[in-house]
């Protein structure tokens, strides 16, 4: 790993010497899409680390602050994702005859969602899962049928982020277009499931659900779901990953 490491160091400093690169205005996420076609790499679907090994994750300079460590729907149950978002979805802004179900939900505290319900995760370490508690808005449970196991999760989580690249990046528009600009690679290793269990608990990694609609052409009006994620704030990747010092 020690080799991968130093290889993509030496790439990410060809692609600095680059500077300024013509990217996607459209593409929100083109930030990290015109860094892994810099490497030389095509996109794909996969669920493996990009880079011989290594998770890459770029950060532009938007507000956002949240990183997606990997995506899971719950397997409690199949089709578990659609059943929240009729059960407990709220109308869209714009096409209020269509549900969606768009939140962020943490093992702190309960959160308040539009349709009135309140959500909260809960490590359960007897069962070995991690379930998402549903209340009713007098606060009395109704619902704690959607889970996912520490075995899945566990998986997910080492095969995906056993090592991790985190690139800061900025942007500028010029002319009409929109350019990208990579400053900074540090890298991290993994400390380990339990970890990831205890930032669970104190709400350093959240659940994020996004399933909204789709909104023109022949298919308006339905669901599209951009997948459930597993979350963390770019302050607190110390917590989840041990920094590797790579010299200069």
């Amino acid at each position: 790993m020690e080799k991968n490491i130093e290889l993509l160091n030496q790439k990410f400093k060809e692609i600095k010497r680059m500077g300024w690169i013509l990217g996607d205005k459209h593409n929100t996420g083109s930030v990290g899409l015109l860094f892994e076609s810099c490497l030389g790499k095509e996109r794909e679907n996969f669920e493996i680390p990009d880079f011989h090994g290594i998770e890459i994750k770029v950060k532009g300079q938007s507000k956002e602050n949240n990183i997606t460590l990997f995506n899971s729907a719950p397997d409690s149950y199949l089709m578990e994702v659609c059943r929240l978002k009729e059960e407990y979805g709220y109308p869209d802004q714009d096409f209020q005859e269509f549900k969606v179900f768009n939140v962020q939900i943490n093992a702190k505290h309960k959160t308040k969602i539009p349709s009135g319900y309140k959500m909260q995760l809960y490590v359960n370490e007897a069962l070995q899962i991690v379930e998402l508690i549903v209340y009713d808005k007098n606060n009395c449970l109704i619902d704690d049928k959607t889970s996912w196991t520490f075995a899945l999760l566990e998986e997910k989580l080492t095969r995906k982020l056993s090592y991790l690249a985190y690139i800061e990046a900025e942007s500028q528009y010029w002319q009409g277009n929109k350019y990208y600009r990579y400053n900074q690679i540090t890298f991290y290793k993994l400390k380990g499931m339990n970890t990831f269990l205890k930032l669970l608990k104190q709400g350093k990694i959240c659940i994020s659900f996004q399933v909204g609609i789709r909104k023109s052409g022949n298919r308006i009006g339905q669901k599209y779901d951009h997948g459930t994620a597993f979350v963390i704030s770019k302050y607190h990747l110390s917590y989840l990953f041990d920094k590797i010092n790579i010299p200069a």
